[in-house]
């Protein structure tokens, strides 16, 4: 999993290092143990490999996928569907 460490300090909600790092962290905790997450505004951008991709074709997996890294401090999630 790519991410950047934040300063111990920063605010996760200000800092995108900080939102990247615990967005990452969210993505493992619910499985995705492959993935990458990359900032751009209020959008975290996931990618994953081949095999995650498609357990997010179920709705389910997908919302809790979204849940957990808008509750990182994202406003959307954007799964790239440009697989490595």
């Amino acid at each position: 999993m790519t991410e950047r460490t934040p300063p111990s300090d920063a605010d996760p909600a200000t800092n995108d290092d900080a939102r990247i790092a615990a967005a990452a962290a969210a993505v493992a905790e619910a499985g995705f143990f492959h993935a990458k997450v990359s900032a751009h505004g209020d959008v975290a951008r996931v990618c994953l490999n081949a095999a995650d991709l498609a357990r997010c074709a179920a709705p389910a997996v997908r919302d809790e996928l979204a849940a957990c890294v808008r509750a990182t401090g994202f406003r959307f999630v954007a799964l790239d569907l440009d697989v490595d």
